[in-house]
């Protein structure tokens, strides 16, 4: 699957990784074998867009010269593989030999933190100011947990409590 080059004008947003969640996404529906995109690294922004794209398993394939100069070829396998000591690498796949933790979501965060999960009965109007959490793929989550041994490559599977739970 190829991807065109993406530009984003508003910085601190996130954009760039929820258009990575969208490719994922799309690519994991159409049972793409790969996904590739080709890039003139010339500009700082492009250099930045470059580095997103390594930081989740793209990688360098080559370069293709044509009349604007050389453009960098990167490459994701979908493949389905995971590394437990790099997870970003091999997003959007987990494994079934790590760990897996549930953790409760009260209704007022569950939307606003995870957007693809929006209820049938909530309006996505709602939902439409740019904050940089709702469309950053990593997130950090903060726990007061008695558990402590959760380590990286472990799964983390939120759920939503009912309404009115503490929802605070």
């Amino acid at each position: 699957m190829k991807i065109g080059t993406f530009k984003v004008e508003m910085n601190g947003f996130k954009l760039g990784e929820r258009f990575l969640k969208i490719i994922f996404d799309n690519a994991l529906r159409q049972n793409a074998e790969e996904i590739y995109v080709t890039i003139f690294p010339n500009s700082a922004g492009q250099q930045r867009l470059v580095k997103l794209l390594q930081d989740f398993g793209f990688t360098e394939h080559g370069t293709k010269t044509g009349a604007y100069g050389a453009e960098l070829v990167l490459l994701l396998s979908m493949q389905k593989s995971f590394d437990a000591n790099a997870p970003a690498l091999t997003f959007p796949f987990v494994s079934v030999s790590t760990c897996a933790f549930i953790v409760p979501i009260w209704p007022s965060f569950h939307t606003s933190l995870l957007p693809d999960s929006i209820l049938r009965t909530e309006s996505p109007a709602n939902f439409v100011e740019q904050f940089p959490h709702r469309n950053a793929i990593r997130k950090v989550y903060i726990s007061r947990s008695i558990k402590r041994d959760l380590r990286r490559g472990d799964a983390i599977m939120f759920y939503r409590t009912g309404a009115g739970v503490c929802d605070g």
